[in-house]
């Protein structure tokens, strides 16, 4: 029996001591781990550094394209200037020394002035065309008078222009008939007739209709015609009123032969040469000269 029982006893105290050791080894503290915040830290980090690269790809590409966009306008303004873009260092160098601010300035200037150019032969364009409708109305009226008068001839000092009849659908005015009714009137001495119609058709008109300052002309020459020279003067003061009239230097001149009718010879004097500095171009200019001449004499 005390064999068994330290048998016993030495057992016990083996398995005391492993289950002291194993209660120690359990008992032991082990570090916490936050894998979801270091999970979500690295996620952030990778994150952060994938949109980094991103924008730094995309300021790369606009980088890329913005010199494309230089390259292709400097390649254009070298083209049209005549000479041959290169790409090398040396020459491009040359390139930029040339396309200077000063030459863009130079451009600017140039184009300014080709667009002023390309707008006054437009204005000379119309003129013309306008001319071109008037010598037409006059035709008519000329030809209804002769034909209603044989042997009859025009006592106007304006100046009839020859030309071939145009197609009246290209004049743009809805007045024409109107106009040319009164200007009938005119060539047929008919000027009361004719004022009066003239008169009515500026009421009717907008000022900008390429007929208006033409109505407000013809209603001084049937003044002048029918001697009353100093309302002619005054109806064709009234031309300039209208923006761009094409009877502008025909009224200048009709105001000077006004004065010389009236006898004032000094105003004749001023209107006259008002003509011949103003309206350089004007095919009144030649007997604007004459007259100017005679006067001085």
């Amino acid at each position: 029996m005390s064999e068994l029982r330290k048998i016993l006893g030495t057992s016990s105290l083996s398995l005391m001591l492993v289950i002291w050791g194993l209660f120690t080894v359990c008992s032991g503290r082990v570090p916490d781990v936050d894998y979801d915040d270091d999970f979500a830290a690295d996620d952030s980090e990778f994150q952060g550094n994938e949109s980094d690269d991103i924008m730094t790809q995309l300021a790369m590409l606009d980088d890329d394209e913005s010199t494309k966009l230089e390259d292709f306008q400097r390649n254009e303004i070298l083209e049209a200037l005549g000479i041959e873009p290169s790409g090398s260092e040396i020459s491009r160098k040359e390139e930029e020394d040339f396309l200077s601010e000063e030459l863009f300035l130079d451009l600017e200037v140039e184009i300014a002035e080709l667009e002023k150019m390309n707008s006054q032969k437009r204005a000379l364009a119309d003129s013309l065309k306008d001319e071109v409708q008037e010598a037409d109305f006059r035709l008519t009226a000329l030809n209804r008078v002769v034909g209603d008068t044989p042997g009859a001839r025009s006592t106007f000092t304006g100046a009839t222009r020859s030309a071939p009849s145009v197609n009246r659908g290209a004049i743009n005015s809805q007045y024409t008939d109107g106009y040319q009714s009164a200007l009938d009137d005119v060539y047929a001495r008919r000027f009361n007739e004719a004022i009066s119609k003239f008169r009515d058709l500026l009421v009717q008109m907008d000022t900008r209709d390429n007929l208006a300052d033409n109505c407000q002309y013809w209603i001084g020459e049937a003044y002048y015609a029918s001697g009353n020279y100093d309302l002619a003067a005054a109806e064709f003061e009234k031309v300039f009123a209208f923006d761009d009239a094409n009877k502008a230097d025909d009224a200048q001149f009709m105001i000077g032969l006004s004065a010389i009718k009236i006898g004032d010879s000094g105003l004749a004097q001023a209107e006259l040469r008002s003509l011949m500095t103003f309206y350089q171009e004007s095919e009144y200019v030649a007997r604007a000269e004459r007259e100017f001449s005679g006067l001085n004499m």
